[in-house]
């Protein structure tokens, strides 16, 4: 029987700090989960509500949209935005 993953469940990954640079110089910090047991196929970004707002890397997602689980299960690890200009290294 396979368990129910919830709002608060924590799946094994290799975590790395990750900043993305565009060709005009701005930064979008961000930490990548790669699956824990094999290599990703491709991967997924996340974008979390503005901080501003209340929002963080941790904001769970609204139901009926795409959980954090169903990629990391797929083998296509999320990028999650963990920092905006407002707070952290993002610009």
């Amino acid at each position: 029987m396979s368990e129910r993953i919830g709002p608060d469940t924590v799946l094994p990954a290799r975590r790395a700090a990750v900043t993305l640079t565009t060709a005009d110089g701005l930064c979008l910090v961000g930490e990548l989960a790669l699956p824990a047991d094999r290599e990703p196929r491709a991967t997924v970004i996340l974008l979390h509500p503005n901080p501003l707002g209340g929002g963080s890397m941790d904001t769970p997602h609204p139901q009926g949209r795409l959980p954090p689980a169903r990629p990391r299960r797929s083998g296509h690890p999320p990028l999650q935005h963990a920092r905006h200009r407002e707070r952290g290294g993002s610009q």
